[in-house]
């Protein structure tokens, strides 16, 4: 083997392991490889601030930001980043999911159009937590609750909207609300 090409393929296979070391670091630090934590609860009460529309997951943190915008609450009043899914991102394509991104805060304000406040009463939980980056957090939470769902008989015992939960810390904990095993 002639030694340019040689050094050709050797130069080669360095890039592609250096590549995919970067790749491997990346999915780490977002943390494709933590593990989700699946909890049966309580959640709520809170509110729910968002626009009247609905649209895709894309539009998330648009909306966030817009509404944070639009807001003017008093610098204390903690926000935190939401999404309510309308549809069942397990059972149809995600680029066919509705959703709207908002924000949940404890007390009641008003809100002018185009923007609503929406009360989430106290109710029972599925939720599933991972502390990862939100474009990674759904590949993950919503399989683990799917087998959750799978494995205690609950698959078809759940109520929309869905609520996704955006805290600081990059942690994401989705919100299903789970009917009563009774329930028909």
């Amino acid at each position: 083997m002639p030694a340019l090409l040689r050094k050709i393929i050797i130069t080669f296979a360095l890039i592609v392991l250096v590549l995919f070391l970067a790749l491997i670091v990346a999915a780490w630090i977002l943390g494709a490889f933590d593990s989700v934590q699946i909890t049966e609860t309580s959640g709520g009460p809170y509110y729910f601030i968002s626009f009247d529309s609905r649209s895709g997951f894309q539009d998330i943190p648009a909306n966030i930001q817009e509404i944070k915008n639009r807001l003017n609450l008093p610098l204390e009043t903690e926000l935190i980043s939401a999404a309510m899914i309308f549809s069942n991102p397990m059972m149809i394509p995600l680029n066919e999911v509705e959703v709207t991104g908002g924000l949940i805060i404890s007390d009641s304000i008003y809100v002018s159009s185009p923007l609503r406040l929406i009360r989430i009463e106290k109710r029972a939980i599925v939720s599933a937590t991972l502390e990862a980056n939100p474009s990674i957090a759904i590949f993950k939470t919503y399989p683990a609750l799917a087998e959750w769902l799978r494995k205690n008989d609950r698959e078809y015992k759940l109520k929309l909207p869905f609520i996704e939960i955006y805290y600081n810390d990059d942690k994401v904990t989705v919100e299903m609300t789970i009917l009563p095993l009774d329930a028909k």
